[in-house]
């Protein structure tokens, strides 16, 4: 085997691998952000109707689901916000625009700081999200 085609072998080696490191890290944000979608998604009193809970079990458990859905999307507006052109940008987009009304205050303020400073940047970083 000649030195030139050891070269492409072992350069080929090592680019298969980066391609599989890179399959296996958008494979993971994409299960982490269904994750958070489903968590974004929890509503904390459908979730506990018709249980019999003691009220402070009720009422423990209605924070920590709130607090879950909180938690998803602020973890949604600051993976926006650090790597706006990063794969799934769109769906993260979809998923805190519909927030902007919220009743929520603490997921409406985040969201709204989200896109406020994805406007505000000079690379025009809002304007590149194509559907």
């Amino acid at each position: 085997m000649s030195e030139d085609a050891e070269k492409a072998q072992k350069v080929s080696k090592e680019v298969v691998s980066m391609r599989e490191h890179e399959q296996f890290l958008l494979a993971t944000y994409k299960d982490y952000l269904k994750v958070l979608e489903v968590f974004s998604k929890t509503k904390p009193e459908k979730l506990l109707k018709g249980k019999a809970l003691e009220d402070d079990k009720r009422f423990k458990a209605l924070e920590h689901y709130r607090q879950l859905r909180e938690l998803a999307y602020l973890s949604f507006c600051r993976l926006l916000r650090t790597h706006p052109h990063f794969n799934f940008r769109i769906n993260l987009l979809e998923a805190i625009m519909p927030r902007l009304s919220t009743k929520d205050l603490v997921i409406r303020s985040e969201c709204t700081l989200t896109v406020f400073e994805l406007l505000k940047r000079e690379d025009n970083t809002l304007l590149e999200f194509k559907f």
